[in-house]
């Protein structure tokens, strides 16, 4: 059977050592696991190859990646990290691009992704919403909803609603699509 080929994402600016020692854990975890294939070519770009500050360099390090999206080696895009950062942002508009499943899966990188979605249709909120949980399946609700009231309590009262008419349901710990 294959495996799904999984590119974890996460950022690596500022500290960059220690965030490659971070990164270099989940890819460790994700290959101990033996669910998934993880894909991480930046690891080999960032870690003294390449320099992330000279521009040339960078732009080599980014269109080495986009080449594994591609070729099409990419099942999924996984989001790690306390936020998304300005090189994933852009890693997830190319994999929406060329329609590659985007999974958060911190609490911050799933706030973050719903407001990427949230504003490249901010008009209909509700069908960025459902259709990333149609794609993911549950989310995280503990810091999520806390963070939703305290930035928008409109879109707080969008989701409520969406509850309410069974368009979204809760599943243990986390929110589902329910259409």
């Amino acid at each position: 059977m294959r495996r799904k080929t999984v590119y974890p994402a996460h950022p690596i600016g500022g500290d960059v050592a220690g965030n490659l020692l971070k990164i270099k854990a989940i890819v460790r975890e994700l290959h101990l696991g033996g669910t998934v294939q993880p894909v991480a070519p930046y690891i080999a770009d960032c870690d003294g190859i390449l320099d992330a500050n000279v521009p040339g360099e960078r732009a080599l390090g980014i269109a080495s990646g986009h080449e594994y999206f591609l070729r099409g080696m990419i099942d999924q895009v996984w989001l790690y990290g306390p936020k998304i950062s300005t090189g994933m942002h852009h890693e997830v508009l190319f994999a929406w691009d060329l329609g590659i499943p985007v999974i958060a899966k911190t609490s911050e990188t799933t706030r973050d992704l719903l407001k990427m979605l949230i504003a490249r249709d901010p008009y209909d909120m509700r069908k960025a919403v459902s259709a990333y949980l149609r794609r993911t399946g549950p989310i995280p609700l503990d810091d999520l909803r806390r963070w939703w009231w305290k930035q928008s309590p409109a879109e707080a009262m969008v989701i409520n609603k969406m509850i309410g008419e069974r368009q979204l349901k809760y599943h243990g710990e986390g929110l589902i699509w329910a259409g």
